[in-house]
């Protein structure tokens, strides 16, 4: 499952066993991963905002962190024994940079100290062929879904509600009149309104 944050201030909660994609937008967003085992998030932050946090579910103290670069370009990071993994989609370029992160048994940092600790631990980068064959993930498939997010999130962000206006009516008690004769509904972006709930 993929959700957009879009342009609102908003928090993402990772569930136990999800695998969610979360995608940020335009508004300030934390990404509230946690201690969730079996999971693997895929945190797409790319609205360029100020004050972005994640709390990355990755405890130093565990005997088994992963912490590895994927193609190059993404920062996987997680729990072996727990297999809770999180990969942050082109973590360092500015447009998709987070400027918080809190990892369990460090204090919360920003962006340039996080960089500091990731470059320290030295971590390997992969490719994605240590992926399970049966998850999908390539380069291709990769760069295709981040591509056809961004433009699905740029569809939704211009995309405005429909407008509903009331309509008085008088109705008598015990009288059964259609819903639709209520409110008229139109879609300003000239969608047609084909259901009511």
């Amino acid at each position: 499952s993929i959700y957009f944050g879009l342009g609102g201030f908003n928090t993402f909660q990772v569930g136990s066993g999800a695998s969610p994609v979360l995608m940020g937008g335009s508004g300030d967003s934390t990404y509230n991963i946690g201690y969730i085992n079996d999971s693997f998030t895929i945190v797409y932050e790319d609205g360029n905002s100020p004050s972005d946090t994640i709390f990355g579910g990755l405890d130093v103290n565990s005997p088994a962190p992963a912490r590895a670069t994927v193609d190059g370009r993404h920062l996987l990071l997680g729990d072996a024994i727990a297999n809770r993994y999180v990969l942050v989609i082109d973590w360092q370029q500015p447009a998709n940079r987070i400027e918080t992160w809190m990892l369990g048994g460090l204090p919360m940092v920003s962006y340039s100290q996080f960089v500091q600790a990731v470059a320290a631990a030295n971590p390997v980068n992969i490719g994605y062929d240590v992926f399970p064959a049966e998850s999908g993930l390539t380069a291709a498939y990769v760069n295709e879904m981040l591509a056809y997010y961004a433009a699905r999130e740029a569809r939704l962000a211009s995309n405005m509600p429909p407008l509903v206006a009331a309509i008085n009516a008088a109705v008598r008690s015990g009288s059964s009149i259609p819903l639709a004769s209520l409110f008229q509904a139109s879609d300003p972006d000239g969608d047609p309104i084909v259901r009511y709930e």
